[in-house]
């Protein structure tokens, strides 16, 4: 074997580069580090922990993807089609392996591990590609049985924590993760062809605890690197004070007077925005203002709390719900299968609810959304996503996840707050300051 060492001593990144196809491979840093076999397939052996030797077995199928309407792929299935490759940039390493298989011929894995240095953390991306029509329609990042088998847990979206040292994770709030009888399945939906421009899976992340370090402590200091900045965010709610045709802005105006001079001025409280609830919003249209109460619009309105010293929030929720949707279905706005809300796996609905979002931030100068009635379900047929509910729950969720950052591109400071129809999974605070 030949052995490669990439980086100072303190952090050194360790590949040994297999002769024949017969040696194994070591990719990390001091502080975690993942160890893979050639033979008879390209697999994780073992994860450990430099700082203290300690280890974690595993037998690995390494990638797990099944075909719709075709065959499973996974573990000896693939075979190595390069030598895998490594690089490194500034401070982060990358082993990439290009796998392919006789199973299904024509689909390729690109297979990326990166990891940086000081951090006990290491992530694996996944990228497909194939002949045209191969849909993809579940994808297992992390297929293996690890010895001594954990205890049993799941979650959706959440981390999987292993013996006190390591935990697996998705970087995506639905992800299927759960870990029985030893066997650890990081799972997602994605039902998308790999032809032409390919499939990027969702990113899959596992890590290690330093000696003596709480493992819950060793995920959140990973969290940390991947989540929004915490920080306060006092707003007035309008949904217990003030409802329907209630919500004009000379009473929201009176409000907030109201707190200045019970609250802010007495106490030196600051009111970062006023948020109108349920009941602006004119239910035949796409997220359009009453115009027997706004006639010009949020823009007033905006303006006389933006001189008192606060801006407007709005409740939105990203669904539809509320609308009246079948007034949107006459006008081609795709409905859920499962409910009285839309699904944003419809193309014309979804587009029309990214209009409506980014109108509305420049409309009020927004600081704010309260996105409520997160339902992300549907089954039915001609949407974006293919009609079961794993996948259109996916393509909901997708939509979601583009929309929240679309509306922080456009107004950066705006907090957005995902609220009903939650699951605590922690890889949301990637996209919203809370859950």
């Amino acid at each position: 074997m030949r052995l490669a060492r990439i980086g100072g001593s303190g952090t050194a990144i360790l590949l040994v580069c297999a002769i024949a196809g017969a040696a194994p491979v070591y990719f990390g840093n001091h502080k975690i580090q993942r160890e893979f076999d050639t033979t008879p397939a390209w697999r994780t052996v073992e994860i450990s922990c430099p700082l203290d030797g300690w280890t974690l077995t595993t037998h690995s199928d390494e990638l797990k993807v099944e075909i719709l309407g075709g065959p499973t792929v996974q573990g000896s299935d693939w075979q190595l089609l390069s030598v895998p490759q490594q690089a490194a940039k500034n401070k982060e390493r990358r082993l990439t392996v290009c796998l392919g298989t006789d199973k299904a011929p024509g689909l390729q894995a690109e297979i990326t591990y990166a990891v940086r240095e000081g951090e006990g953390w290491l992530r694996k991306a996944v990228r497909l590609s194939g002949p045209k029509g191969l849909v993809v329609s579940r994808v297992d990042l992390e297929p293996m049985t690890l010895t001594p088998a954990p205890r049993n847990h799941s979650g959706k979206g959440m981390p999987i924590l292993i013996g006190g040292r390591c935990w697996f994770g998705v970087e995506y709030p639905a992800s299927r993760n759960r870990i029985e009888a030893g066997r650890l399945e990081l799972v997602h939906f994605p039902g998308r062809e790999v032809g032409g421009k390919g499939l990027a899976c969702k990113t899959a992340v596992c890590g290690v605890a330093r000696p003596g370090q709480a493992l819950a402590m060793a995920f959140e200091e990973y969290l940390n690197t991947v989540a929004l900045p915490p920080r306060h965010f006092l707003h007035y709610n309008s949904w217990y004070d003030l409802r329907g045709a209630e919500l004009t802005p000379t009473r929201l105006l009176e409000t907030y007077e109201g707190f200045r001079k019970g609250l802010m001025e007495p106490y030196g409280v600051e009111l970062d925005s006023v948020v109108i609830d349920d009941g602006w919003q004119e239910r035949r249209s796409i997220w359009r203002p009453r115009k027997d109460i706004y006639p010009q619009g949020f823009g007033p309105l905006a303006r006389d709390l933006e001189a008192q010293g606060t801006r407007l929030g709005l409740w939105m929720p990203l669904s539809g719900f509320n609308l009246d949707v079948a007034w949107g279905t006459r006008k081609g706005y795709e409905k859920s299968s499962v409910g009285n809300w839309y699904c944003l796996g419809g193309r014309r609905f979804y587009s029309a609810m990214r209009d409506a979002a980014a109108r509305l931030i420049r409309e009020g100068n927004l600081n704010y959304y309260k996105h409520d009635f997160n339902f992300l379900s549907c089954q039915a047929e001609g949407h974006d996503h293919l009609p079961t509910s794993q996948h259109g729950h996916e393509t909901n969720v997708d939509r979601t996840l583009e929309l929240l950052k679309y509306e922080r591109e456009i107004q950066p400071g705006i907090f957005l707050n995902v609220t009903s129809g939650m699951w605590f999974s922690p890889w949301w605070l990637m996209y919203a300051d809370s859950i």
